[in-house]
């Protein structure tokens, strides 16, 4: 898949805006850090373009195709996790995948299951309950999951969660090479403090709305990124909203 496009996108519940008017492009070979406080819109924003809800207004389109045709023909283009690891808890690692992989319909499904535990480096668990899992080893393993069907967009909304700093390198090495294979890839984060040289992209929303939409230098960092589109705009970050309320 070459491009996702948004124009114009609206999705409401009640009488709130998860997202207000969103225009923006997505394209292959692109690492997209959506930032933003909680309710932004980040999740809503990331299962719109993975076709699990559909917008209320304006159009999402990939490569041409529609929305509705996507939801009918093109799901299994997208690897998605999520903040629920869509694991079962009483089949162990190689169970979930072996699982997933026919699913999926993969060719050779063992060869593939054996090359991703190696990747997120969860070989030695792989014959264990994932009920026995830590949350960072489940994390590991979803991100596997989503890989399998080695997708054209990788969806990943808080892909950090539960990952110790080796964890957390290890993610940003497969990330890049993920996006130098051509996939178009969006990484939600609340994590400020996280470098973003594997990122080439940066996308900061707030109340729905996108405040910036740019291509990111190297080394740039989150928090810095995302504080100054809150200088720039004359609004005050969550964050720093909060500080100056316990001050008073």
């Amino acid at each position: 898949m070459e491009r996702i496009e948004l124009e114009k996108v609206a999705k409401v519940y009640g009488r709130s805006y998860a997202l207000n008017r969103v225009d923006t492009v997505f394209k292959a070979g692109t690492l997209v850090a959506l930032l933003g406080p909680n309710g932004a819109g980040k999740s809503t924003l990331i299962s719109m373009v993975g076709t699990l809800l559909l917008p209320d207004r304006g159009t999402v389109t990939y490569d041409g195709l529609s929305h509705e045709q996507m939801v009918r023909k093109g799901r299994g283009r997208f690897g998605y996790v999520s903040h629920d690891a869509l694991l079962y808890l009483d089949l162990s690692g190689m169970e979930n995948l072996v699982f997933y992989a026919a699913l999926y319909d993969i060719p050779n499904p063992q060869a593939r299951i054996a090359e991703l535990l190696k990747r997120v480096d969860m070989t030695y668990a792989a014959e264990k309950l994932v009920r026995s899992y830590s949350r960072g080893m489940r994390q590991r393993l979803s991100i596997a999951r989503a890989l399998l069907q080695r997708p054209e967009v990788l969806l990943l909304d808080e892909p950090f969660t539960g990952l110790d700093r080796w964890g957390e390198e290890s993610l940003h090495e497969l990330l890049g090479e993920e996006r130098d294979e051509g996939r178009i890839i969006l990484l939600s984060t609340h994590r400020m403090g996280l470098p973003l040289g594997f990122c080439t992209e940066v996308r900061v929303l707030r109340q729905g709305r996108l405040l910036l939409d740019r291509a990111l230098e190297p080394d740039e960092n989150v928090g810095d990124v995302y504080s100054n589109v809150f200088r720039a705009k004359d609004v005050k970050a969550p964050e720093e909203a909060a500080a100056a309320e316990e001050a008073v």
